[in-house]
């Protein structure tokens, strides 16, 4: 019985630390690496390379569980598993310089966004071609970032010319102003639809911020100690808090596991020898 109870112990932890994934995700630029990032402290941990090594785009998909990517030198898009890093190229994208994407899950749509034509495409997730959503110009020199907001149908990007928040018309395609940002580099952004927060990382400084979706000011939450992120990503987890996470890997844990682990052992010496 008490060998049961140990092994329980171990597995009952263990799937407690499979279920800790939300949080945000980016690409470090500069080691082509998917890193994670404690959205309550700016904290990283390297997950692994990917092939990549100019992805300025990402956004999670629920339905697939792995996140979209636009890589800029190549113009494709590219899907990247958030567990190991993985990339596998979906298309061509032909759009010339893509340095946003955003998934809405509640159309099934892609957004892409392109600093040459300054023009917002919808994407075909299927071959990775993409189609101008009209004809109409952003109206800004240069929008990057993007961001869904699934609970009011709001598409956030960023100017990094004019370092402004912005919305866009996803009929029309033309983005209107919010605020001035007060982060010269803003470039990744992403959008917790649990808790309405618009999360940003400035490439220059490294600072990982939230962005007030009324005023467009950002506010520093911590510095993100890796070389340079441009992308950001959410990953949800229904039903379980960042405060909640951070205690499922809490190093007490480790010691029940620990714990576990020897009383197996312990019992199983002690068992008598059969004849």
């Amino acid at each position: 019985m008490r060998n049961l109870i140990g092994i329980f112990v171990v597995f009952a932890v263990l799937a407690g630390l499979s279920q800790a994934r939300a949080g945000l995700l980016t690409i470090d630029t500069s080691t082509n690496s998917l890193v994670f990032i404690n959205e309550r402290t700016g904290d990283t941990t390297v997950i692994r390379p990917t092939a990549s090594s100019s992805i300025r785009g990402l956004s999670y998909n629920p339905g697939s569980d792995l996140l979209f990517a636009v890589d800029t030198g190549s113009d494709t898009l590219m899907t990247v598993d958030p567990e190991t890093g993985a990339s596998t190229t979906i298309g061509l994208l032909g759009i010339g310089y893509p340095r946003g994407v955003t998934y809405d899950s509640n159309s099934g749509t892609l957004y892409a966004v392109d600093t040459l034509t300054d023009k917002l495409y919808t994407v075909n997730t299927t071959t990775g071609g993409s189609t101008p959503v009209s004809l109409n110009l952003l109206g800004f020199g240069s929008v990057q970032g993007l961001a869904f907001n699934t609970n009011t149908n709001t598409l956030y990007g960023i100017d990094s010319a004019s370092d402004q928040l912005l919305t866009i018309d996803i009929e029309t395609g033309v983005a209107s102003a919010v605020g001035s940002l007060g982060f010269a580099n803003l470039t990744g952004i992403t959008f917790d639809n649990a808790t309405g927060t618009l999360y940003g990382v400035d490439g220059g400084s490294d600072a990982l911020v939230t962005i007030d979706t009324v005023t467009g000011a950002a506010s520093e939450i911590g510095t993100i100690s890796i070389g340079t992120a441009e992308s950001l990503a959410w990953i949800p987890n229904p039903g379980i808090s960042a405060l909640e996470a951070d205690q499922l890997n809490a190093p007490s844990n480790f010691v029940l596991i620990g714990l576990g682990v020897l009383s197996v052992l312990r019992l199983r010496r002690r068992r008598p020898a059969t004849t």
